[in-house]
Order: structure tokens, then sequence, then C-alpha cells
């Protein structure tokens, strides 16, 4: 039982150190793959919790480039994968408000922002 405990605790350790330090990894150009979905980031052609997983581990550091789509994963446009990208999927994937632009196309996702003139929001800290 002290083992899952300690488990616990370093693995919420991990996600805290990387939340807390900020990192936030370059996206690649967010046009580059226009008919993918924003938030889809395992490929599969939905937008679920595990899309959010992803995003979790990658702004982590625990998996690389290889394991997802960063440049769905970039749920706000604003050029960075961190952990408020993964929260707009998971409230995407819950059917609640403030998703950004998780389920539109990357096409429609950047024509809807420049109509808008949407503001690049400030990563969670």
């Amino acid at each position: 039982m002290k083992l899952i405990k300690k488990s616990i605790i370093v693995l919420l350790s991990i996600f805290t150190a990387a939340q807390s330090c900020a990192f936030c990894a370059a996206a690649a150009d967010n046009t580059s793959d226009s008919s993918a979905i924003v938030g889809d980031v395992d490929g599969d052609g939905l937008v679920t919790v595990v899309d959010a997983t992803l995003i979790q581990k990658y702004s982590a550091q625990l998996i690389g480039t290889d394991k997802l789509n960063v440049t769905t994963a970039d749920i706000n446009l604003n050029k960075k994968v961190n952990i408020d990208d993964a929260t707009k999927v998971q409230l995407y994937a819950a059917g609640l408000p403030n998703t950004s632009y998780a389920g539109l196309t990357v096409s429609e996702a950047v024509q809807k922002k420049k109509s808008s003139g949407d503001v690049i929001q400030t990563p969670i800290r």
C-alpha cells in the first residue's frame, strides 16, 4: 500500500513539475494538414480523453512527436502544446464549452481564428 501511495505521489510530482516550469513545446505550423481534426492527436477521427492523455504525456515530456500529431494537439492555435490544450480536449470530450477550436478541421480553425480576431490565449502555468 505504501508503494502505491509513493508511486502516485511521484507521478503527480512529475506532472506538477512539468506544469510549474511552464514547458511549452513549439507546435508545428497549423496549416500543414488542413483536413485533420483539431484535438484528434492519435488520428482515429475522434476527439476523446485518450487524445487529452497523449497531450498531457507530451507536455510532461514522457512521449515524443512520434506518438501524436503536434499540429492537431495545439487546440488554441498559439503554436504551443501544453496542459491547457489537454484541458480543452477534456472539455470538448465532455461536451462542455470553452474548447477553443477542438473538433474543427485545421483549416476551419485557422479561418475562424482569422475572422474572429481571436487573441492568443496564455498557457496555464
